[in-house]
C-alpha cells in the first residue's frame, strides 16, 4: 500500500491535478481505520486510493479535501463516532482525527512586459513560490534570472500560456494591452493585473468593452494595480502589485496586520 500510494502521490503532482492526502491521525472505540491510514482524495471529493473509514469518514473529508485546496491551508478534521446525530450521522462508534494536506500545482505568474517592474515581479515572484514565466520581447536571460521561463518571439503578445492557477500581470503600456488581456481572461487566468494609469485603465477598458468584455469581467481586473504604498520606486511598485496578488491568492483583507491581530474596529 505504501509503495503505491507513494506512486500515486508522485504521478499526480507531476501531472498538474490538485489533491488532498488524509492521514488518520487518532482512532479510538470501534473506528474502523486505523491510526496510520491513509487516503488520497481529488478536487471531486471521490477517493482516488485508500480507506480512512469508509462511509462515516469520507464525506466530512471530501468537504475538508475542498476547503484545503480552495484555501492552501491543511486541516485536521475530528469525528465523533458514536453520536448517530452527530456530523457523519452514522453511528460507527468511536472517535477520529484525520489530517488532510493539500497538494496543488505551483501558482504561476506570467509577466508581460520589460524593464525595472517587470524585472523586479519576476524575482520577487520566484521568491514567493510562484513559477514564472516572462513574455520580454526585449527580454535577456541575465535581465531574469528567477523566470522558469523567457518568451522573447511574441511581440504583440498574442501567443500567452494561461491556466487556472496563472495570475497575469500587464506592465506594457503596449498598443496590444487588450488583446493580451482579453486572450488571458477567455483562457481562465486566476487573476489580471495591470499597472497603468487611471486615464490608461479607462483606454484599455474602453477597448475590451468594444471586443464584448462584460463590466462584470472588467470589474475582476485589478488595476491601477497594487496596494497604496506610496512608493514610486518600480521595484516599490512591483512589491504593491504582488502584495496585493498574494493577499487574493491566500484570501487576506489587506489591512493592516496590528488591526487584524488586535481586533481593532
Amino acid at each position: 500500500m505504501s509503495t503505491d500510494f507513494f506512486r500515486r502521490v508522485l504521478e499526480l503532482s507531476e501531472s498538474g491535478q490538485p489533491f488532498c492526502t488524509a492521514t488518520v491521525v487518532k482512532a479510538e472505540g470501534s473506528a474502523s481505520a486505523r491510526a496510520g491510514s491513509r487516503a488520497i482524495v481529488g478536487a471531486d471529493g471521490k477517493l482516488i486510493l485508500g480507506f480512512i473509514g469508509g462511509g462515516c469518514a469520507e464525506g466530512m473529508v471530501a468537504s475538508a479535501a475542498a476547503e484545503a485546496l480552495a484555501d492552501g491551508r491543511p486541516r485536521t478534521v475530528e469525528l465523533e463516532l458514536t453520536d448517530e446525530l452527530g456530523a457523519t450521522g452514522v453511528p460507527c462508534g468511536g472517535r477520529m482525527e484525520i489530517f488532510v494536506e493539500p497538494h496543488a500545482p505551483e501558482a504561476h505568474l506570467l509577466v508581460l512586459g520589460h524593464g525595472r517592474i517587470a524585472e523586479a515581479l519576476v524575482a520577487l515572484g520566484a521568491r514567493c513560490g510562484f513559477r514564472v514565466t516572462v513574455d520580454d520581447p526585449q527580454g535577456t536571460r541575465e535581465a531574469y534570472p528567477a523566470a522558469a521561463r523567457l518568451a522573447t518571439d511574441d511581440p504583440d503578445y498574442e501567443r500567452i500560456e494561461v491556466t487556472p492557477r496563472t495570475w497575469v500581470v500587464v506592465a506594457t503600456h503596449h498598443q496590444s494591452d487588450h488583446l493580451a488581456i482579453r486572450r488571458a481572461l477567455d483562457l481562465g487566468a486566476q487573476g489580471i493585473s495591470m499597472i497603468a494609469s487611471v486615464k490608461r485603465r479607462g483606454v484599455v477598458f474602453g477597448l475590451l468593452q468594444e471586443m464584448g468584455v462584460s463590466a462584470e469581467r472588467l470589474a475582476g481586473i485589478r488595476s491601477p494595480a497594487g496596494f497604496d504604498l506610496g512608493g514610486s520606486e518600480p521595484e516599490e511598485i512591483a512589491l504593491s502589485v504582488l502584495a496585493e496578488i498574494v493577499c487574493a491568492r491566500r484570501g487576506g483583507s489587506g489591512r493592516p496586520l496590528a488591526d487584524v491581530k488586535l481586533l481593532r474596529p
